[in-house]
């Protein structure tokens, strides 16, 4: 196999190792299911994505929504979320899904806590670890001034 050759198989096997952990991390919806989740238009759930409203990951030109930003139980999106992508732009959406699943340190009351941004939408986020998550939002991807 050429160089060439190998550069696609790598690429191929990234990409199925993503769309694995998107399964594993709670799934996606399609922009479509994900418009028929809220109940809104379809061009209002572009309009989201464009907004960095939420959390669209797109692969083979369609945009693939992560379900853990849902809150199943009432059918709507969780309010953190809007909060939070907001500090993400000028990440890729895969820096940006990487912020939500990663373990970060959170500092609270003078303890720290490692956990996911995930984690803490799933159990409901206190204004404190919003105002944490959001801290380390707008830092995150830029480099450190050491």
């Amino acid at each position: 196999m050429n160089r060439e050759g190998i550069r696609i198989d790598k690429r191929a096997k990234a990409k199925l190792s993503f769309l694995k952990a998107l399964q594993d991390n709670g799934g996606t919806l399609t922009m479509d299911e994900f418009s028929l989740f809220l109940g809104i238009s379809e061009v209002t759930a572009d309009k989201m994505y464009r907004d960095d409203k939420v959390l669209g990951v797109e692969i083979d030109g369609g945009i693939l929504i992560p379900k853990f930003q849902l809150d199943q139980e009432q059918g709507t999106m969780f309010p953190e979320v809007a909060r939070i992508m907001c500090n993400l732009k000028g990440v890729s959406s895969i820096m940006q899904y990487g912020f939500f699943v990663q373990v970060v340190d959170i500092y609270l009351s003078g303890t720290v806590r490692a956990t996911t941004v995930q984690k803490l939408l799933l159990k409901g986020m206190t204004t404190e670890e919003l105002t944490e998550i959001i801290r380390l939002a707008c830092i995150f991807g830029k480099q450190d001034p050491a």
